[in-house]
């Protein structure tokens, strides 16, 4: 934080993204469009770079356990295994920062060895139409639909006060999820 600031001075920087991510989607809710958008790679490494210079235990914690970042093999492997494929951005996060604890969220991991698997209480691999990556801590996932083989972009969310009935999310992908619920970015 900035000396007398409330607000994180990352989450400062960032807003003229995301003033220009709302104009974005007022405009294309008045011509009727999608109003869905996705955070490009460079958007979210430019977080990831603010948040390591103004507040890095958000990133890196005592507090937080984390797996080791899974290999581009391996991951392949356990998409193989499952018979679809995850998102780009989730794949990209997972090959870089692994899965576990990152802000205030868990991500989950494919591999059914991890701490952190997104198979805990089911049997790995089978098959699936919802494939939860994110713990909020609040017993609520946050995931993706899986079609014909491929996990959806947009992000599902599932509320155990709903007995996990899925509802779709305003996240047009992976990096938005981590960037508002873990960083607590709003959109």
């Amino acid at each position: 934080m900035i000396p007398g600031s409330r607000v994180p001075f990352y989450f400062r920087q960032f807003s003229s993204f995301l003033l220009f991510d709302l104009r974005e989607r007022e405009q294309r809710a008045l011509s009727g469009k999608t109003t869905t958008l996705s955070m490009s790679p460079e958007d979210f490494d430019e977080l990831i770079a603010e948040i390591k210079e103004e507040d890095p235990e958000q990133l890196d914690s005592e507090f937080f356990v984390r797996d080791k970042a899974l290999k581009e093999d391996k991951l392949a492997k356990f998409e193989q295994k499952a018979g679809f494929t995850f998102p780009e951005e989730f794949r990209v996060f997972i090959k870089r920062f692994g899965a576990g604890d990152i802000g205030t969220i868990t991500v989950l991991s494919p591999d059914p060895e991890s701490d952190f698997t997104l198979w805990k209480g089911e049997e790995p691999f089978e098959k699936t139409t919802w494939i939860p990556v994110v713990d909020d801590g609040k017993g609520n996932y946050y995931g993706f639909v899986v079609e014909s083989g491929t996990c959806s972009k947009e992000v599902w969310f599932a509320d155990q006060d709903l007995g996990y009935e899925l509802s779709g999310t305003d996240y047009g992908d992976f990096y938005e999820l981590i960037a508002a619920v873990a960083f607590g970015v709003d959109f």
